[in-house]
């Protein structure tokens, strides 16, 4: 065989072969162990699945893109690119299916190994295998191929001489951790069933914001006092994050759980208005009753210091309730033995169908119903039958 021959064979050989095959490694540069940060010097520089040109051309990049160097195989640098690899696997064929949509953006593989590719064919080599139950983020999807997110650690490669070591590291790797953040971003939002993935969780990022807000409301409302809890809004607002929530959802339960409470607690506030309410026809009332009685006291104080001004003073009969002596000629038998004395002079002699005099013997009294004073014959002293009086003045 021709040594030209036997050339090509050995370069067709390690071209074929996939990335993970080892070839010589060097552990060292000339910054200092792998990995490091570098950056791209040139315009249109290839990244490639493998390390050599017979691999696939994957993008191509500009000056100044930093890259995450892991390894150096020959003369061919295994690099990370920021925001990943957007690599592809085959869905199925044959109405067999390899990767099953879960969701948009979302697959699992469904068959024991599945090939990722650096394009969508078989021609070049793959870059890493899937096994079954792996899940992947799903970009795209052309004909039965899916656009995938590289799994972590599957690396592209670049010529060595196209890429820089920066000489402040610690600098350079803040740079390329902000700068991954917002090429993962952007792919993710470039790819037709991958943006929607991102707007699904974006509008479940709400919905949990929104359900976190209901739970801290319950528990504002749960420390005011029966009467003032909003019930009603309370339970619409509960009600929409069950409604919102996926079933099964720890969201869900926690709102069921809380709606169930919501019935003691109307319970309680149509009590709490209840009695509220009685307590204020209560007051009300006895607030009225109150101004009656008031105003009833200030015309009779009014009657009063009128009297008084005029000088006739209680035109009532009032006195001292005293019990008579015994005196012959003065009380006959049988008749009455209480007077009521006001200042020295006895008003009238006193006698009671209702009372027992002898009670209120020494008490200061007016007569407030009393029947119409009548004279005795041959005295000079008024009889007075007492139906009602009141005590001014006890012993």
């Amino acid at each position: 065989m021709r040594r030209s021959n036997v050339l090509l064979i050995a370069l067709a050989g390690i071209l074929m072969l996939p990335c993970g095959a080892a070839q010589q490694t060097t552990k060292q540069t000339s910054a200092g162990t792998f990995p490091f940060i570098g950056a791209v010097t040139g315009s249109n520089v290839r990244l490639r699945s493998g390390p050599g040109e017979g691999h696939a051309i994957l993008s191509l990049m500009e000056s100044g893109t930093l890259l995450k160097v892991h390894a150096l195989h020959d003369e061919w640098y295994e690099v990370e690119p920021p925001g990943g690899l957007a690599l592809y696997v085959c869905g199925g064929e044959d109405q067999k299916t390899y990767v099953e949509e879960e969701a948009p953006g979302r697959g699992v593989v469904r068959v024991a190994t599945l090939l990722v590719r650096p394009t969508p064919e078989t021609a070049f080599p793959h870059m890493a295998k899937l096994h079954a139950g792996d899940r992947v983020v799903l970009l795209d999807v052309q004909k039965n191929w899916y656009r995938i997110l590289a799994p972590a650690g599957v690396h592209a490669y670049v010529h060595k001489d196209y890429v820089k070591v920066l000489p402040d590291q610690a600098a350079a790797a803040a740079l390329f951790a902000d700068a991954h953040v917002k090429a993962e971003k952007a792919l993710l939002a470039g790819g037709a069933l991958s943006g929607k993935m991102l707007a699904a969780e974006a509008e479940e990022a709400q919905r949990r914001e929104q359900a976190a807000r209901t739970f801290e409301r319950y528990e504002e409302e749960r420390k005011k006092s029966a009467g003032s809890r909003d019930v009603a809004g309370l339970r619409a607002a509960l009600e929409a994050v069950r409604d919102a929530a996926p079933e099964g959802s720890e969201d869900r339960a926690h709102a069921v759980a809380l709606l169930k409470t919501l019935d003691d607690w109307q319970r309680l506030r149509e009590a709490f208005i209840a009695l509220e309410k009685k307590r204020k026809e209560i007051e009300k009332e006895s607030q009225q009753r109150y101004s009656e009685e008031l105003a009833a006291l200030r015309k009779e104080i009014e009657a009063r210091r009128k009297e008084e001004a005029k000088g006739t003073g209680d035109s009532r009969l009032n006195g001292w309730v005293r019990r008579l002596e015994p005196v012959r000629g003065l009380i006959r038998k049988g008749g009455p033995r209480f007077a009521l004395i006001k200042g020295n002079q006895q008003e009238c002699l006193l006698f009671s169908d209702r009372y027992d005099l002898a009670d209120f013997t020494g008490m200061l009294v007016v007569l407030v119903e009393h029947d119409e004073p009548r004279t005795e014959t041959g005295r000079d002293l008024r009889v007075v039958n007492v139906r009602k009086l009141e005590i001014l003045e006890g012993r």
